[in-house]
């Protein structure tokens, strides 16, 4: 039902910016005149409108700043129910926020719900398919609940997007170590090894 709404919220939104466009097309085309009272009522109008959306939004990005900062908090102290509560509440406000859903999913691995914890970061990487944290967190996830193979693959992926990425390199050795792979496991942790003696 919030969906809907959200939806509606948006078509509403898109067609008047549609009808503001063409409101512009008509004050280029006819130059109405600046002492014109009606005319002057109609823009004082438009900018208390905007005014208002305006800070609607503003609030919107202070509660969600708000409840990031709590959630923060509340994981610091491994209190992981409030901090999943506070993390649902910035992604319900801004559910494009990639951090937002990497703090929920350490969070839910934190109260080991690591099925939450997957979703939340395959929800993070569907906004950004390219972040080798979250792919490195999915196999931090993968090895805590033995999926070797699964955590093969995200750590794999991480280190195609960042080579240097020492802490991938170590859970990648890790998991090879574990999925009785010993040769790829001692390259992979001599990788880690070779990047961590680089200034």
């Amino acid at each position: 039902m919030k969906k809907i709404i959200e939806m509606n919220q948006l078509i509403k939104l898109d067609i008047l910016l549609k009808k503001l466009n063409s409101l512009l097309e008509d004050i280029l085309h006819y130059q109405f005149g600046i002492e014109d009272k009606e005319w002057i009522n109609a823009i004082n109008t438009i900018e208390e409108g905007y005014a208002l959306a305006r800070n609607f939004i503003n609030k919107r990005k202070k509660t969600a700043q708000d409840w990031f900062e709590k959630g923060l908090k509340y994981k610091e102290d491994k209190n992981y129910e409030k901090a999943i509560n506070a993390f649902l509440n910035v992604v319900d406000i801004n559910p494009n926020d990639v951090i937002a859903w990497l703090n929920l999913a350490n969070s839910y691995s934190g109260n080991k719900k690591h099925k939450k914890a997957i979703e939340s970061l395959e929800r993070a990487l569907e906004i950004d398919p390219y972040n080798a944290i979250v792919l490195k967190e999915l196999g931090i996830i993968y090895n805590e609940i033995s999926n070797y193979d699964e955590a093969i693959k995200a750590l794999k992926k991480a280190l195609e997007l960042d080579s240097t990425y020492i802490e991938a390199w170590r859970l990648l050795g890790f998991a090879y170590e574990k999925n009785s792979l010993p040769d790829l496991a001692a390259k992979a942790f001599e990788k880690a090894r070779k990047f961590n003696r680089i200034p």
